[in-house]
């Protein structure tokens, strides 16, 4: 998507805004997809270890 493109689908932000998020984002891209590698194993850990309770409170069903 281009800032141009983002602008439009964002009308609240100007074209400098989307070129900065831009700029950062590709100085330290690095770390970005590190922080979001973290988040969803620790998002895997809370599921693993907190079940839905409606899932287990469904009847076994073979329908």
């Amino acid at each position: 998507m281009t800032p141009d493109e983002i602008v439009w689908h964002i009308p609240t932000i100007t074209l400098a805004d989307a070129y900065a998020a831009l700029a950062y984002y590709h100085d330290h891209i690095a770390e970005i997809q590190q922080e979001m590698r973290d988040e969803a194993e620790l998002e895997k850990e809370v599921r693993r270890n907190n079940p839905s309770p409606q899932a287990s409170d469904r009847p076994n069903s073979t329908c």
